[in-house]
């Protein structure tokens, strides 16, 4: 039997973006990952051209400015293996989760179940 170390879970993560629309093109635009506590956006090699020509020219790109964005999902639980491996039941094959160390494959409630190999058509 698998020991569960950790239910599954819903995470909720928030972060804030500059974001500027472009004017020319419907739909689209760029964004950038603003720190939270100082509200400075945070730039990178890759993007501080981008934010550059947002910032010079207003008329092409219409500052949004920052916005709050939020995002949730789901933590599959923690468990851990017979062997002593760690790992997530992730739905990986038909509602089953494989352990990465010995290979034994567990339901999503943590009961060990066959090889699909062994699995019998439900009809």
């Amino acid at each position: 039997m698998l020991n569960v170390l950790e239910e599954e879970k819903r995470v909720e993560e928030v972060e804030y973006r500059r974001e500027f629309e472009s004017t020319v093109w419907i739909d689209s635009g760029f964004t950038f990952p603003v720190d939270e506590a100082t509200k400075e956006v945070i730039l990178t090699d890759a993007n501080r051209t981008n934010y550059e020509r947002c910032v010079k020219d207003p008329k092409r790109y219409l500052d949004r400015g920052i916005v709050k964005r939020t995002r949730s999902y789901r933590l599959p639980a923690l468990a851990q293996c017979e062997c002593g491996e760690k790992f997530r039941l992730y739905n990986t094959y038909m509602g089953a989760s494989q352990c990465p160390d010995c290979g034994r494959w567990y339901n999503l409630f943590g009961q060990e179940l066959l090889e699909p190999s062994e699995w019998e058509r439900d009809f």
